[in-house]
């Protein structure tokens, strides 16, 4: 079966994209500024595919970071995606972010993979957006949203011979979290991470419906309301 996914991350301050070929070959592309997905992520997509010589049309699926994550960054990602879907008549794959960080700090220990792992997504203040995973990607902890404190995951301690917390709020909770008993990897969401899941997914057949898809944000949107006067009463 042959597979060319492109791959969009945008549920976090970086935009990026890779295109995962078939034979496990990924071509990427960042933007070099953070929060720039509206400007930005059509001329990654644009870019990836010339580098790797493929088409729209050789296109097989497009998968995109599901959330959860930032409001703006999903939405765009997902609205992108579905444009592409819809055009060339491709699924869509929708991976979970937290479980991408998780396979991807999984992948990087090798060999000393025992243990529990603990995906940190940044949130507001000391918030942060979490689930915990063993080695085989079963799920621990289901992915919520969680203000850290000195004792976090302490509970576990006796549970596991090592935890382990990556995301790009590893730092945050190393600062906050007091215990020698972790060991902080601090990993940026970028769409080569979401490639060897994206290829597996397609082989599967893990499509999620097009029309009626939306990003699984978690928490609803922190949106406040102008106090500015607009239009003067007579």
């Amino acid at each position: 079966m042959r597979s060319n996914i492109l791959c969009l991350e945008t549920s976090a301050a970086k935009c990026s994209v890779a295109l995962a070929k078939k034979g496990g070959s990924v071509v990427y592309k960042e933007a070099g500024e953070s929060y720039a997905h509206v400007s930005q992520i059509t001329l990654l997509i644009r870019d990836c595919l010339a580098d790797a010589n493929v088409l729209f049309e050789d296109l097989d699926a497009i998968a995109i970071s599901g959330g959860p994550g930032s409001y703006t960054g999903l939405r765009v990602g997902t609205s992108t995606a579905k444009g592409i879907c819809f055009a060339n008549d491709i699924p869509l794959i929708a991976l979970d972010t937290l479980e991408v960080i998780a396979h991807t700090i999984i992948q990087d220990r090798g060999n000393d993979n025992k243990g529990l792992f603990i995906s940190v997504i940044d949130a507001r203040r000391d918030e942060v957006y979490m689930a915990a995973y063993e080695a085989d990607l079963s799920k621990v902890i289901k992915e919520k949203a969680y203000i850290l404190k000195t004792d976090s995951f302490s509970d576990q301690n006796g549970n596991y011979e090592k935890i382990i917390i990556g995301g790009d709020a590893a730092e945050k909770a190393s600062k906050i979290i007091e215990s020698d008993h972790i060991i902080y990897k601090n990993i940026i969401p970028d769409a080569g991470h979401m490639a060897p899941l994206a290829l597996r997914a397609y082989q599967k057949e893990d499509f999620v419906h097009l029309s009626s898809f939306t990003p699984y944000y978690l928490k609803p949107p922190n949106i406040t309301i102008s106090k500015k006067q607009f239009f003067r009463k007579n």
